[in-house]
């Protein structure tokens, strides 16, 4: 006669003390619980390169996936996430300084590229809006942009630029 788990509702084949495998490692692991954590963390450590390796080759693969299920979350949470991170913030700020100050050291190029194009498009927009259109001089029609300022005090010369400068267009 074959015996089955003592749980109600399964019917897997009787292992142990009544219950299957899959029950009876359950009870032993609410049991144990400072063992369940040396166990995991010995068997990490011996398939550890296995794992690692697995883990690449799953992410390489799935990329995408990945990607989309992180925006997902970010879009389902963000009122919740932002809040956390702003508490974080507070609680030390200058952990978060520090990372900073590192992030721009690595990316000043990155930004400065960025002020600077964000610089000349603002510069652009202020021009062409007071201009009516597209930026030149009232007065002599210069339409170099860097020759050019909202009441263009100052000409060719004082911005150190030399020779025939009203057919140059530089938008």
């Amino acid at each position: 006669m074959v015996r089955i788990c003592s749980i109600e509702g399964c019917d897997l084949k009787h292992n142990a003390k009544g219950l299957c495998n899959v029950h009876y490692m359950q009870k032993w692991n609410k049991e144990n619980p400072d063992k369940v954590k040396v166990n995991a963390s010995n068997t990490y450590q011996k398939n550890r390169t296995k794992k690692l390796k697995w883990q690449k080759n799953y992410t390489e693969e799935n990329h995408d996936k990945i990607l989309a299920g992180k925006r997902e979350h970010y879009a389902q949470n963000q009122p919740r996430l932002v809040s956390e991170q702003r508490e974080l913030r507070k609680k030390d700020p200058e952990k978060y300084n520090a990372i900073a100050i590192k992030s721009n050291k690595k990316n000043k190029i990155k930004i400065d590229r960025k002020k600077k194009e964000t610089h000349q498009e603002l510069r652009k927009r202020v021009l062409e809006y007071y201009s009516k259109g597209t930026p030149k001089c009232k007065f002599c029609g210069i339409t170099r942009i860097s020759c050019l300022e909202i009441d263009h005090i100052y000409g060719a010369k004082q911005m150190g630029q030399n020779g025939e400068l009203e057919n140059y267009i530089d938008i």
